[in-house]
């Protein structure tokens, strides 16, 4: 009866939140973010306020509070099988929030409270202490064939009870076979197929990938905070009074769509919602259960690794444009203090969420989010995938950084680019024959330099803000500075792991770059003023000098 009703309950909320959504609305429409509540206008981007969002905003605390005291309820349940029938409760209850997800609009705290069952879901089932998750390969096997994930249905007699009170034949409204199925296993191994069961409606064929690319659609909804020319933004005007017992007037809630250019700062619900879902994504490769975690990680494809790519350059400008407010307030504020730090420039969620994605990138890369230990076994197992593959997504991260030439490379990459690179050149086996990858990415560096000695006022450094006096200056760091020593090291990485023939080629051709462009400078009046008054072109050089010499040591 709990799981039937619960699940009405979210049939019904998933239908009034459709209700809200704009037909016209592109996309997805995030509600219940403390920026689209109840009560509040609606509006697409680009779209006209369609009316009021008329929805209950706590049907996850509703949820999560039916689930616990339930399960804390049962007779003689106490202890740890209390604890048991809740989690049951609770994972099941998130099945059909992901069963009812929808593409057009979404409960942002309630999907947070699924995403986090999902997330624990994983953890506590690849843990090395759960000893009792039954056969690997048996889990496996739970996933082939899955079908849609049906509606709980009442038993059509009552169940039986043991000697001990508790039910013989409870099977969750029919999602479970018998309670004995879970008396030898722990409770994530039962459930975690249901996850995947519950995004399989419409779905022909079965594949762990549905449930990554819903995932990904959610996190891309979380970071639709940056704009680039115009967006639309709701602007609440509402009364603010201490009498909160008067009865509410008509016109003290009045929404309206205010245009404002480029970015909106992301808040703590979407934050929280986008770090569960990348502590989601980032799957581990597990030394208890390698075959589990290695049949995860293989469902993802290379299509949805450029995705996440897409999202490091988004990202970027989220954490970027976070520091340029903070920044400028710090200045034009009275009680600015002296003592800054990076930290300061970023919230608390913000910092969770810029870790949580960096583990993600890293995962992608490495397969593990540390680098402690050897992670394979046999040393041609590939991580990203074949040669091929491996560099599709390095074309990608260029492409990403807005950088259309094919034979070159960005002078500066955001740091979750490098987080992905560095960690998959530092683990990805070498095989003979395979450098494809890596060669790209040196010889297009190498043209991107070229490129701009060749022109040096193409050399910009991007800057978070305008100092207004010397004292903030001190206080500025450049943001984009092109062939930063991170890029550097990326480009040192990835010669190492080239042939021998490969490093002198590509050490020659730099080595000819270089002394090209000097005698050029030198020859050439203008270009020489250029340089030798231009003291973002001078780092510049010596950056290329110092590179090279490091190459040189390899």
């Amino acid at each position: 009866l709990t799981i039937v009703t619960i699940y009405q309950l979210i049939q019904l909320h998933a239908l009034c939140l459709g209700d809200n959504c704009p037909p016209e609305k592109s996309g997805m429409l995030i509600l219940n973010d403390d920026t689209h509540g109840p009560s509040s206008c609606v509006p697409g981007i680009g779209v006209k306020p369609v009316g009021v969002a008329r929805f209950y905003p706590y049907v996850h605390k509703s949820v999560d509070g039916l689930c616990r005291t339930i399960g804390s309820s049962i007779p003689n349940q106490h202890g740890a099988n209390a604890s048991k029938s809740t989690r049951k409760l609770l994972m099941l209850a998130s099945c059909y929030v992901f069963a009812s997800f929808d593409k057009n609009v979404m409960d942002a705290k309630l999907c947070n409270f699924a995403v986090g069952q999902l997330n624990n879901c994983l953890n506590n089932l690849l843990k090395e202490e759960n000893n009792n998750a039954g056969d690997e390969d048996s889990i496996i096997q739970n996933f082939q064939g899955l079908k849609s994930l049906s509606p709980p249905v009442l038993p059509i007699s009552s169940t039986k009870r043991n000697k001990k009170g508790q039910d013989d034949m409870c099977t969750y409204g029919g999602i479970l076979a018998t309670t004995k199925d879970t008396d030898s296993t722990i409770v994530e191994a039962l459930f975690l197929p249901l996850f995947f069961r519950a995004i399989q409606q419409g779905v022909e064929s079965f594949s762990p990938s549905n449930l990554i690319s819903m995932l990904l659609d959610v996190l891309e909804s979380c970071y639709e905070t940056v704009g680039n020319g115009t967006i639309s933004t709701p602007t609440v005007k509402s009364k603010i009074g201490t009498q909160r017992k008067k009865k509410r007037q008509k016109n003290d809630v009045v929404s309206t769509v205010g245009q404002r250019k480029g970015y909106r700062r992301l808040n703590a619900i979407r934050a929280g919602l986008a770090s569960d879902v990348c502590n989601v994504l980032c799957i581990q490769e597990s030394t208890h259960r390698p075959k589990l975690s290695a049949y995860l990680r293989q469902a993802f494809s290379t299509e949805q690794i450029c995705r996440v790519i897409g999202l490091n350059s988004i990202l970027d400008c989220i954490m970027t444009q976070s520091a340029n407010e903070k920044s400028k307030s710090d200045s034009s504020s009275n009680a600015a203090s002296s003592f800054f730090t990076p930290s300061s420039e970023f919230n608390l969620y913000e910092r969770t969420l810029w870790s949580s994605h960096t583990n993600l990138c890293v995962s992608l890369g490495r397969g593990d989010v540390t680098f402690h230990g050897k992670i394979h076994t046999t040393n041609t197992k590939p991580i990203l995938g074949d040669s091929v593959t491996r560099l599709n997504i390095f074309k990608e991260i260029s492409l990403s950084c807005n950088h259309s030439k094919s034979n070159s490379w960005p002078l500066h990459l955001p740091a979750s680019h490098h987080a992905l690179l560095v960690a998959n050149f530092t683990s990805e086996p070498i095989v003979s024959g395979q450098h494809e990858p890596e060669d790209f990415v040196v010889n297009s560096l190498i043209n991107s330099i070229a490129e701009a000695l060749s022109d040096p006022s193409s050399i910009t450094y991007t800057k978070r803000f305008e100092a207004s006096s010397p004292k903030d200056e001190e206080k500025m760091t450049d943001e984009k500075t092109p062939l930063s020593f991170r890029d550097g090291r990326l480009l040192l990485v990835a010669l190492s792991r080239l042939p021998y023939d490969y490093q002198t080629k590509h050490l020659t051709k730099l080595a000819s770059v270089i002394v090209s462009a000097f005698t050029t400078y030198h020859t050439d009046q203008s270009l020489q003023v250029l340089v030798t008054q231009n003291a973002e072109i001078a780092r510049f050089l010596a950056r290329v000098l110092t590179i090279y010499v490091a190459l040189l040591n390899l």
